[in-house]
């Protein structure tokens, strides 16, 4: 025997067995049958009987969920995407310009190789 216990005390399974079937029993006035029958076959004249389930409506549900979530996605992915492109430009800039030795600009007179060269030169700084 178990033993239920509720606000009362312990109940025993058969006074258990007989409280729920007394709730949970048909209605035992005949009119209540009639009426419920009566009742689903106006419905059902009526053609406003709900349609059976299609596996597609259970999909048509979702597409605006799905929709959004490809959206949130393809955003994510880009913003990955963005990011990944701006780390290896600043990498590549930072590799060449953090290892080159700094660049010394020296300057050399030129030699002149032809005697007209020279003076060309002198020309060219006499000259306004």
């Amino acid at each position: 025997m178990t033993d239920h216990r509720d606000s009362t005390g312990p109940v025993d399974d058969f006074t258990l067995r007989r409280v729920l079937r007394e709730r949970y029993a048909a209605p035992s006035d005949p009119t209540y049958w009639t009426g419920l029958e009566a009742s689903i076959l106006a419905v059902v004249r009526k053609g406003s009987a709900m349609p059976a389930p299609n596996s597609l409506d259970f999909l048509a549900k979702w597409s605006r969920v799905g929709l959004f979530a490809a959206g949130v996605a393809g955003l994510i992915a880009g913003l990955a995407v963005t990011r990944v492109r701006q780390t290896e430009a600043r990498v590549a800039f930072e590799s060449v310009f953090r290892d080159s030795s700094p660049v010394v600009a020296i300057q050399s007179a030129p030699t002149p190789e032809t005697p007209g060269a020279r003076e060309a030169t002198l020309r060219y700084l006499i000259n306004p």
